[in-house]
């Protein structure tokens, strides 16, 4: 995906998180191939793959309203098709591919300009994905869990 298409896709989703109906259309007419295509990399299966990007894309839309705009909504989208991608494979009862085990298969065959950007991008975002997952979930502070979420102490008797 190319910087402006990007930034577009940035741009419609604050709209879209704004309440914003016609962002609609932009936003899944951008996301759509882009997430059928990094699923299919993930499970290696273009007809899982369509199923799942439609859950996520589901997803992305149900939860539009919750969209942070200092992110990046095709990294905060793809995040979320990994997610719904690890949810079909625990309903299966497998565990989730190892990164090593991901098919870095093609699945544009032409070598235009642009079929050879679109698979560039997407290899190097399935190899980057679990590390830019692992450092977020050590930037958690788990050593002091806001009050709602702790236990009531009760007074001994």
């Amino acid at each position: 995906m190319d910087d402006a298409t990007r930034n577009l896709l940035n741009r419609r989703m604050a709209a879209l998180a704004d309440g914003e109906r016609v962002a609609f259309d932009p936003v899944y007419r951008i996301l759509w191939p882009v997430l059928v295509r990094f699923v299919t990399v993930l499970s290696r299966d273009r007809m899982i793959a369509e199923d799942i990007a439609q859950q996520a894309l589901m997803r992305i839309l149900g939860r539009a309203s919750t969209f942070d705009r200092t992110k990046d909504a095709l990294a905060w989208s793809m995040t979320i098709a990994v997610n719904e991608y690890r949810s079909y494979r625990r309903k299966l009862g497998k565990p989730a591919a190892d990164q090593r085990e991901w098919a870095l298969a093609e699945p544009i065959d032409d070598d235009t300009p642009e079929a050879v950007a679109v698979r560039d991008n997407l290899r190097d975002a399935a190899r980057l994905w679990p590390e830019q997952s692992a450092r977020r979930r050590q930037s958690i502070d788990w050593s002091t869990p806001r009050a709602s979420l702790r236990p009531r102490c009760r007074s001994g008797s």
